[in-house]
């Protein structure tokens, strides 16, 4: 005869290492700098700016090198200096590659990886620009080169760019996916695929350019909404939008994670939201779920539009700032109820 209550500790035990596993999929949202620009060493440059603002908040990830669309043809101490400063304020540093959607040779490109990884040794991954959609591709062309990074020393992050959704094939040769890259205009229409809710948000990577100030935040929003945990959100245009940081940079940093933030944002936002809190507590650690009114972009007009959106978030690692954004580190809201329910069936069990 089974004894019950020999079960409940047992059944204590794993309602709290569900719990554990449901909060490590918590992950705030992180900037995934697009820095094409040329190292410096002043407070007032491009990189001097980003690192400052870095040092501040840690609300930045991750940064790219870009020499000559690629490593260029012999090493450049100013990069060598520029990524041990990265590195110092807590910053990843990857290098730019393009494949040519999978036309360019690829002995080109892992000669291309060789150079990064002989003249800039401490760099932490690559950036593999221009990808194709294929899965055939994923498996033929891109998962080798995947391998062949990760076989470097050091090397942690995988970055594609096929600046659009793919097919799921593409999660293997990859650590993050460069899901959205076009202007705000046509950020609206834009619907995730449905198999990303089955990674962490930490996976996508959202880059939205020609984004005014007044429209910032609700854009910010739906890069939540539409579950990146990268973003780069920026002013610029053109021809290359990514050669000088947003002219907006403090304000977007404040938006990922107020907490770490000490700069106060400036933008304004006619914004409102209403929030429903669910709240699990387990020793010091409370996990909420949120459904939350919120804006999503009219690039047109200046109208905010309402739409509905489920957030989980870890009380306290949350905030509001003064524009009234939070900082969002969420999953889908059907991970949310399948540990939920798991967890008080479990506890119910195990207390009674």
């Amino acid at each position: 005869m089974v004894d019950d209550n020999a079960t409940k500790p047992h059944t204590l035990l794993l309602a709290l290492v569900l719990l554990l596993l449901f909060c490590e999929q918590i992950k705030c949202t992180k900037l995934f700098a697009v820095s094409y620009y040329y190292p410096c060493f002043i407070a007032t440059c491009e990189w001097g700016s980003l690192l400052a603002a870095q040092n501040n908040t840690q609300n930045i990830g991750v940064v790219m090198i870009n020499p000559d669309s690629g490593p260029g043809s012999s090493k450049d101490d100013d990069y060598v200096t520029i990524i041990q400063n990265s590195q110092s304020v807590g910053l990843k540093v990857i290098g730019y590659v393009a494949t040519g959607y999978a036309g360019n040779d690829p002995n080109t490109i892992t000669g291309q990886i060789d150079d990064y990884y002989s003249w800039y040794p401490n760099i932490d991954g690559i950036f593999l620009d221009e990808v194709s959609t294929s899965c055939s591709d994923a498996l033929n062309f891109y998962q080798p080169i995947y391998a062949y990074i990760k076989s470097k020393q050091g090397s942690t992050i995988v970055t594609i760019n096929p600046g659009t959704n793919v097919p799921e094939c593409f999660v293997n040769c990859s650590t993050i996916i460069v899901t959205f890259e076009s202007p705000l205009s046509d950020y609206n229409d834009y619907q995730v695929s449905e198999w990303n809710a089955r990674y962490p948000r930490e996976k996508f990577y959202h880059i939205i350019y020609n984004v005014p100030l007044e429209k910032l935040n609700a854009t910010y929003q739906k890069t939540q909404e539409n579950y990146a945990g990268y973003v780069y959100i920026t002013d610029k245009a053109g021809g290359n939008p990514y050669n000088s940081n947003p002219s907006y940079l403090l304000a977007e940093l404040s938006l990922l994670n107020p907490e770490n933030t000490t700069t106060e944002s400036t933008t304004s936002t006619s914004s409102s939201s209403t929030t429903a809190t669910i709240t699990i507590t387990t020793g010091s650690t409370s996990a909420s779920t949120s459904t939350t009114s919120s804006n999503s972009v009219d690039d047109s007009t200046s109208t905010l539009t309402q739409s509905s959106s489920t957030t989980i978030s870890l009380i306290s690692t949350t905030t509001l700032s003064n524009s009234g954004v939070s900082s969002h580190c969420s999953i889908p809201t059907f991970q949310f109820f399948a540990v939920l329910v798991s967890v008080l069936l479990s506890l119910s069990v195990s207390l009674y």
